[in-house]
């Protein structure tokens, strides 16, 4: 409306009403449809338009620490400085919006369009939304605010503003679509999505309505003609991580959990797993040495407090700590941190959770449903403000429980309940807060590269979007029948399965992870058909010289006519698998085997219970069953060492070799075990 409150409205000479407030928690915005179409869109001062804001305000905050789905969304994003906009500086360049200049009247019309836009969505024609929420609205404003302060820069290196035929630019509706279609040719940003969107709502009619009397010179339909410039989508990344970095990962980050609990005495959870030796504390008390380090830590958070800034007091205290345990405090705090890192990569590995839905989760999260652990947070995205938090769910295998125990030991000493935290004491007197979405990944990334001592990983940056991926495509590997790569994913395979139907339904994180677990099946039934049928993989099995010759009459009759081996594989991975995994090799089916004399041969197997691979002419066992037969080899080697196991040392050694054997055909190439 381009107005100072109680003035006259400018283009129709009506005063302005005052004549609503908007409450503290509004779900609905006090002004409906009609009030905009009738034009009665009349704002006050006062009008209330967040917990610490009002319409009038030359700041508006949106930040609530009470709701826990602006945990993940930096401050930043939920304060708009309208007063910033208006203040002249000598430089005219700027990058974003904190050097962006607009008028006081275009301020005005930009905060009747963001409010309208957070509190009545359908004002826009946009069906369904009872609220926007404000990160959105902000973004949106501060791209308009850039655009319109390109275009009253433009005038100003123009001098247009100084010639008296031409109105200078005050207000939205002097900005003419020539204007526009000149700063996004000029002076391009790469945020054409969000301004696209932003200039469409600004010029719908009811909105155009509610701003001024006087109507914008473009509408929606001028909008979309426009060449707006986008961000480059990245293809330089991958989507998902290599089957021997996830189990490199997982390995690590799970040794490292364990460590803990076994350093503390306390038992596992995961009894499978195998815990990797403590850098310190050997020979000590490790619940006892915990304990006293948080002492220390106790110790300067209160002094820091009544010093008024971070120092320290204890260093009788880390003296006496370094004589007793030999290790420094700053070791315990390194070793510390690299647990934490630890537990981080294992709840980021196996909850498939996005970064907002993982800042969600707190040290009391976990919990039974339908008598299974699971862990409880507050699924962000696509989801409103008001929506019910603290009602999502993610199965909480073993080590995850492991790891939050870990996590809940490390919070006492930190004093924030964010299981994503900083490894710093949060000081006497401020909120705690999670780890922003850099911090988290980089936490990830900066464990494995200390764990990678090969430096074979070097190159991989984790983050959370990474670790979603690579979750749902090791679950579709699992329903495509190949192998676990790492105990804990048939533990949540399990876990997943064993849900009641209707929690996919009802729970949105357990359903979008089946959604991306069946996106993921294709490669997953694609990596699956180049280990079995590619003609230059090696397979082994008791029926392996006989699917050897299938493959490669089948591949040559091909060959004839005109597929490559490529085309091959992608068509017969569609057609799915036609043999049932059973974890050492693929079945055929359990049929009898006719011989030359007219009798049947059982298959030596009853199910899978008693499977045979090397044996049955019905099986073949592939380069992704390797690991599997890496373990039967350990496992039968550890066995036979083991005085207890003395009388079943001669089978334990022959099922070794045999393993071997098997290992030894999968591997033509080096005639070395793969350990």
């Amino acid at each position: 409306m381009g107005y100072e409150y109680g003035d006259v409205d400018r283009h129709g000479g009506r005063p302005i009403a005052l004549s609503w407030n908007l409450p503290m928690n509004a779900n609905q915005s006090p002004v409906t449809i009609e009030d905009v179409m009738a034009g009665r869109t009349l704002f006050d001062a006062n009008t209330r338009v967040s917990n610490n804001s009002r319409f009038g305000d030359d700041f508006w905050d949106f930040t609530n620490p009470q709701i826990a789905r602006f945990s993940s969304v930096p401050n930043g994003r939920l304060r708009l400085d309208w007063a910033m906009y208006c203040t002249v500086s000598d430089d005219n360049t700027f990058s974003d919006h904190r050097g962006a200049l607009i008028t006081k009247e275009m301020v005005q019309e930009l905060k009747v369009f963001a409010f309208l836009y957070l509190t009545l969505p359908s004002a826009f024609g946009m069906r369904g939304v009872q609220s926007a929420k404000p990160q959105t609205v902000v973004i949106t404003v501060r791209a308009l605010i850039v655009l319109f302060s390109d275009v009253l820069r433009h005038h100003r290196l123009l001098g247009l503003e100084q010639q008296p035929q031409l109105s200078s630019i005050r207000y939205l509706t002097d900005v003419s679509l020539q204007d526009i279609r000149t700063v996004l040719k000029n002076f391009p940003r790469a945020n054409g999505d969000t301004l696209k969107k932003g200039l469409s709502l600004l010029a719908h009619p009811q909105i155009a309505r509610a701003i001024s009397v006087k109507s914008l010179q473009w509408n929606a339909r001028d909008i979309k003609g426009l060449a707006f410039k986008f961000p480059e989508k990245r293809t330089d990344y991958e989507k998902v991580m290599p089957n021997e970095l996830f189990r490199f990962l997982s390995n690590s980050a799970c040794a490292d959990v364990l460590s803990f609990l076994s350093f503390l005495g306390e038992s596992a959870h995961d009894q499978s797993g195998q815990p990797s030796t403590p850098p310190i504390g050997l020979n000590c008390n490790g619940a006892q040495m915990l304990s006293d380090y948080i002492a220390i830590r106790e110790f300067d958070r209160s002094y820091s407090a009544r010093l008024g800034k971070r120092g320290s007091s204890t260093a009788w205290q880390r003296k006496k700590f370094r004589l007793a345990y030999g290790v420094t405090p700053k070791e315990m705090f390194l070793w510390l941190y690299r647990v934490q890192r630890a537990a981080f990569t294992v709840i980021g590995l196996y909850t498939g959770a996005r970064y907002s839905d993982l800042t969600s989760f707190t040290t009391n999260c976990i919990h039974t449903f339908h008598g299974q652990f699971v862990l409880t947070g507050t699924l962000v995205k696509n989801e409103s403000l008001d929506a019910q938090e603290g009602k999502d769910l993610w199965p909480a295998i073993p080590i995850m429980r492991d790891a939050m125990v870990c996590l809940t030991h490390i919070s006492r000493i930190t004093h924030n309940p964010y299981i994503l935290s900083g490894c710093e004491t949060v000081p006497i007197g401020k909120p705690p807060y999670p780890l922003s979405l850099n911090g988290f990944s980089g936490a990830i990334s900066n464990y494995l590269h200390e764990v990678d001592t090969a430096g074979r990983w070097v190159d991989w940056h984790i983050n959370a979007h990474l670790l979603r991926h690579t979750l749902a495509h090791q679950l579709a590997r699992a329903d495509v029948g190949l192998v676990f790569i790492a105990h804990q994913m048939k533990h949540l395979h399990t876990a997943l399965n064993a849900l009641p139907p209707d929690v996919t339904m009802m729970y949105g994180n357990v359903g979008e992870l089946a959604t991306q677990r069946a996106l993921h099946s294709g490669s997953a039934y694609l990596e699956a058909a180049k280990e079995l049928y590619s003609p230059d993989r090696p397979v082994a099995g008791g029926g392996a010289d006989a699917f050897i010759a299938r493959r490669k009459a089948y591949f040559e009759g091909m060959a004839a006519q005109g597929w490559t081996v490529d085309e091959v594989l992608t068509n017969l991975a569609m057609q799915g698998l036609p043999f049932a995994s059973v974890g050492i090799g693929y079945c055929g089916g359990v049929r009898d085997t006719l011989l030359k004399d007219g009798t049947k041969e059982r298959p030596p197997c009853i199910g899978s219970l008693q499977c045979n691979p090397i044996q049955c002419q019905q099986a073949v066992i592939t380069k992704t069953h390797e690991p599997a037969w890496q373990k039967v080899v350990s496992q039968n080697r550890n066995l036979a060492a083991d005085p207890r196991m003395a009388h079943a040392k001669e089978p334990l050694l022959e099922a070794m070799k045999a393993a071997e054997e098997v290992l030894a055909r999968l591997n033509p190439e080096s005639g070395v075990l793969q350990q």
